[in-house]
């Protein structure tokens, strides 16, 4: 079961009230790639003490491209 689902069956958490996604790039058919950015971001929040689900977080050094690069 992935991080988002065991998060949204837990209670008081509804997945059409509190799930929300935003589309920074499109296109992305390069899996590394993608997986970079991700991975970016990822620390970017974390860096800002943002909220996140994830909870394994990839290592720094898979980063190859910066999100907003």
């Amino acid at each position: 079961m992935s991080e988002v689902a065991i998060h949204f069956n837990k209670k008081h958490h509804y997945l059409n009230k509190h799930f929300k996604f935003f589309i920074l790039q499109t296109n992305l058919n390069d899996g590394k790639l993608r997986k970079s950015i991700e991975t970016d971001l990822i620390h970017y929040f974390k860096s800002l003490n943002i909220k996140i689900i994830n909870k394994k977080i990839p290592n720094k050094k898979y980063i190859t491209k910066l999100s907003f690069a």
